[in-house]
């Protein structure tokens, strides 16, 4: 599984993601830090070569959620920067934003 960490580490700049990443890989990552923090069964050099990917990552799995849809937002304000994005009640999934717009008043 520590091959498919260090993979994983090469195209994502956030620690796996519960929902959002492979399961598995997921409940590696948490068992890792688990074993880290109460000094159990990791060798030295796994703890080492496990924390030289994990301190790489740029924060907590749980902006990976978040970050993406804050950057449409940044992107459509720069573009439109007297309207906000209007939600569609109806038909929202996660923060996805639906592409209607109003004006802002």
């Amino acid at each position: 599984m520590f091959s498919v960490f260090q993979e994983y580490s090469y195209e994502n700049v956030f620690p796996p993601c519960n929902g959002i990443d492979d399961n598995e890989l997921v409940k590696w990552y948490k068992y890792q830090h688990s074993c880290i923090r109460d000094n159990k069964i990791l060798s030295p050099e796994q703890k080492k070569r496990f924390l030289a990917i994990d301190n790489k990552f740029e924060g907590p799995s749980s902006r990976k959620k978040w970050i993406e849809p804050y950057r449409e937002l940044v992107n459509f304000r720069l573009d439109n920067p007297d309207k906000w994005p209007q939600y569609d009640r109806i038909t929202q999934n996660l923060l996805k934003v639906n592409c209607t717009y109003s004006a802002r008043p």
